[in-house]
């Protein structure tokens, strides 16, 4: 099982692949990573917003997109 750290690293990585244009897959895996992260007590009260509000990396593109109409942005933005 990988760590706090490398769990938050890999949604990260996912989320730029989605926001710079990259295909993602929607898994479980990818949904269990986001649950703990958004329900772990050290990270509920500071983690960003989208991340409770969106399910999906479909869901979370819009936001990304209204974010910033570059990747450069989209990427500092995550």
């Amino acid at each position: 099982m990988n760590s706090l750290s490398e769990k938050i690293g890999i949604l990260q990585a996912i989320l730029i692949a989605r926001a710079t244009g990259g295909a993602v897959a929607e898994d479980m895996e990818q949904q269990y990573r986001l649950c703990e992260i958004i329900n772990h007590p050290n990270l509920k009260d500071v983690a960003p917003k989208f991340l409770k509000s969106c399910r999906t990396t479909e869901e979370f593109w819009p936001i990304a997109k209204a974010e910033s109409s570059t990747c450069a942005g989209r990427r500092k933005f995550i």
